[in-house]
């Protein structure tokens, strides 16, 4: 749901046309327990799409406006989690809507279940093992307080090279530094991400740097 390019903040359209496939998926005759999932994912997903952008910008997690949420998807999005627990083998869909589930079930940052957010990261990582979910098990690691156990996994992604040339590894990896008050290196990330050629909307983000607080993740 973010673009690869153009001047885009968010593909609305395209994730709303996947909310209504995963949608009347979960509805069919044959649905599974998978389909319910994914549904309740879409749901929990395009639920705060509202505050995820205001006048053209990225809006960071911590300064989202949780009231902009759409009350009904989340709604929506919790039944669709109950039905997909009938089953007894969690597909990456259960794994990625809980996840989803404790970002909206939290009514502030401070109050999110990071720690559980890592337990189902790395729960997901034995179904995808992908750099992807490795660099959000990261994050989620710092935003619980282990800033050093996430440097790590950033650490081990960089050897590997898969994500190199993605400008969100290294504003991730900008961001964890800057935690730590790393700010050298955190700056040379920072700036390599900006030079990888992000959709403008991220490079606006980008470009703001880390005037905001410590806490605020580098994604939404």
């Amino acid at each position: 749901h973010t673009p690869a390019d153009a001047d885009e903040v968010l593909r609305t359209e395209v994730a709303r046309e996947a909310l209504r496939l995963a949608l009347l998926l979960a509805s069919g005759r044959g649905a599974t327990p998978a389909s319910h999932a994914l549904a309740a994912l879409c749901c929990l997903t395009v639920a705060r799409f509202p505050a995820r952008e205001s006048a053209g910008d990225l809006v960071m997690l911590p300064s989202q406006d949780r009231s902009r949420w759409d009350t009904a998807l989340v709604e929506e999005g919790f039944r669709q989690l109950t039905r997909a627990a009938s089953g007894d083998t969690p597909s990456r869909y259960h794994f990625e809507a809980a996840i989803a589930a404790e970002h909206v079930r939290a009514a502030t940052l401070a109050e999110t279940n990071w720690d559980g957010i890592v337990d189902l990261y790395h729960a997901l990582e034995t179904i995808d093992p992908s750099p992807v979910v490795r660099l959000n098990r990261a994050i989620a690691l710092a935003m619980a307080g282990r800033n050093r156990e996430g440097l790590a996994v950033l650490d081990a992604l960089s050897a590997e090279g898969q994500l190199a040339e993605w400008p969100w590894f290294h504003a991730s990896r900008a961001w964890l530094l800057h935690r730590t008050g790393l700010e050298s290196s955190a700056a040379s990330h920072l700036w390599r991400a900006m030079a990888l050629g992000p959709p403008a909307a991220h490079r606006r983000l980008l470009e703001r740097g880390f005037d905001a607080p410590r806490e605020d993740p580098p994604s939404s």
